[in-house]
């Protein structure tokens, strides 16, 4: 992170000089040893974190939990949308979360639910869905469904400043399983083009 070079605010004469130790951290009965930095006063001694260090130790930890929990880390994330050609934007318009999820997910500012884990490999190991989802997206109403739980496509549904931004839609549905079941096998892609799939109520 750098050396930290601000003034102490507990005795307002020293400067803080940054430091880094190992600390153990038990999340789910595993335990592991992760960097946490903190800052000390070479004036008066007062050891404290700044905001930076702060939220750097907390992004540690969640990125500790998601090993645990068997979640993709947040560079794995990072590494699927790109490689979807997917801005942060609309990665969150197409599979929810909310307007900054992707942020948060790539930075392990919070930890994505085991569903959005879920969708994210699938559509790694098969990116023409997001094709069926671009599509669908620009259907109002249009909702993809996963282990029973609808997830809203249209880009009106999203501007809730919800973490997990899952909502029904009573128009029309898209099964996963049924994205799966008209993908077809061809020599050259490896995918043939999807055909129309759902229809409105």
């Amino acid at each position: 992170m750098g050396r930290a070079d601000q003034a102490c605010q507990a005795c307002g004469m020293g400067f803080l000089q940054e430091h880094t130790e190992k600390s153990p951290a038990e999340y789910k009965g595993q335990t592991a040893n992760i960097d946490l930095y903190f800052s000390t006063c070479n004036t008066c001694g007062c050891d404290l974190a700044t905001a930076k260090q702060t939220l750097f130790n907390k992004r540690a930890m969640i990125a500790f939990k998601k090993h645990v929990d068997g979640l993709l880390s947040g560079a794995e994330v990072r590494e699927i949308r790109k490689k979807l050609k997917l801005s942060q934007s609309v990665a969150a318009k197409l599979f929810g979360g909310g307007p900054v999820a992707f942020s948060k997910y790539e930075n392990n500012d919070v930890m994505q639910s085991e569903t959005m884990d879920n969708m994210l490999r699938l559509v790694n190991d098969f990116p023409r869905i997001v094709d069926v989802l671009r599509a669908r997206a620009e259907q109002k109403h249009f909702t993809v469904e996963t282990s029973g739980i609808l997830i809203p496509l249209s880009s009106s549904l999203y501007d809730t400043g919800d973490e997990e931004c899952l909502t029904s839609s009573p128009n029309a549905t898209l099964t996963l399983g049924t994205i799966l079941t008209t993908l077809t096998p061809d020599t050259d892609s490896g995918w043939s083009d999807v055909p129309q799939i759902g229809t409105a109520a």
